[in-house]
C-alpha cells in the first residue's frame, strides 16, 4: 500500500496472536453429523475450492474424510443437490452445478493459456498459520528471476521485471479447510479459515498475479483502525466501470 493510499484511510493490518495448543484447536460441532458435512461442502462450493463442473470427492472419501457413514454422506449431499448446489451424473459422479458456485476472482485469461502456480506455507516460532498459493500468467513468470521465488515476495520479483503494478482488489471472507490445507495447517478438516483472495494488476489493466492466502482462525485477526475525516470522498465505481482511480500496491503485496 502506497503513502498517498495508507493517509486517506483506514490501514488494515492482519496480526498474528497467539496459536492454541493442539488438542484445542478444532472442537467437534454441536450439530447433526450430516448437517457437519453439509456445511463444509457448501462452503467449499461457495468459495470456489470446487469450481463449477468440478467433481467433488466419492462417498467413500468423504466417509473418510469426515469419519461418518455413507447413510450420513448420502443426505448431506442429497440436500445440496436438492438446494442445486450440486447435480449427480450416473455412473460419473456428483459435479459442481454450473450456476450454483460463486466465482472467485481471477486472471481473466483465455482458454488453454497457462498459468505458474506456487505455494508456501507462513510459519510462526515454527506453527504452521497460513497457506498460501500465487498464480501468475506463464509468460510473466518466465521473465523472473530463477530460484528467487523462495526468498523474495512474488510482486518484488514481479515489479523488478519492468512491469508497472498500479492496483490491487482484494476480497475477505470465510471458508472451511479442506483435505490438503488440514494437512499443510495440521488443524482438522472442516476447520474455519480467513480467506483473502487478491487480485493485482498492471498499469494497463491486465491481471498480473492471483493470490490466494487460508488463514487460521484461531491463531490470526484482521484488525482496522478507524479515524473521522472532514474530507467526504465519492464512492469508488465498480470493476470493470470507467473512472477507475489507480491505487499502486506495495512489492510486499
Amino acid at each position: 500500500m502506497s503513502r498517498s493510499q495508507s493517509a486517506r484511510g483506514p490501514r488494515p493490518r492482519i496480526e498474528p496472536t497467539r496459536a492454541m495448543p493442539l488438542e484445542a484447536r478444532v472442537r467437534p460441532f454441536p450439530s447433526p453429523r450430516y448437517y457437519q458435512v453439509y456445511v463444509t461442502l457448501r462452503a467449499w462450493v461457495r468459495d470456489g475450492t470446487y469450481r463449477p463442473g468440478a467433481q467433488i470427492p466419492t462417498e467413500g472419501e468423504l466417509c473418510a474424510m469426515f469419519a461418518v457413514s455413507r447413510i450420513t454422506v448420502r443426505k448431506a449431499v442429497d440436500e445440496l443437490v436438492r438446494e442445486r448446489w450440486l447435480v449427480r451424473h450416473q455412473g460419473r459422479g456428483t459435479f459442481v452445478e454450473m450456476s450454483a458456485a460463486r466465482p472467485p476472482a481471477a486472471l481473466e485469461l483465455a482458454p488453454g493459456v497457462l498459468v505458474q502456480k506456487a505455494t508456501h506455507v507462513r510459519l510462526l516460532r515454527g506453527v504452521p498459520l497460513a497457506f498460501v498459493t500465487t498464480f501468475v500468467p506463464l509468460d510473466i513468470a518466465h521473465g523472473l528471476a530463477r530460484g528467487a521465488g523462495t526468498t523474495q515476495p512474488m510482486l518484488t520479483l514481479i515489479a523488478r521485471s519492468g512491469i508497472q503494478l498500479a492496483e490491487a482488489e482484494q476480497w475477505i471472507g470465510a471458508t472451511l479447510a479442506g483435505v490438503e490445507t488440514a494437512r499443510i495447517l495440521d488443524i482438522e478438516v472442516g476447520a474455519p479459515l480467513l480467506r483473502i483472495t487478491r487480485v493485482v494488476e498492471d498499469e494497463h489493466g491486465r491481471p498480473v498475479e492471483r493470490v490466494v492466502a487460508l488463514y487460521r482462525a484461531d491463531a490470526y485477526q484482521y484488525r482496522m483502525h478507524l479515524g473521522r475525516s472532514a474530507r467526504v470522498v465519492a464512492p469508488r465505481a465498480p470493476r470493470k466501470a470507467a473512472g477507475r482511480k489507480a491505487q499502486r500496491p506495495s512489492a510486499e503485496g
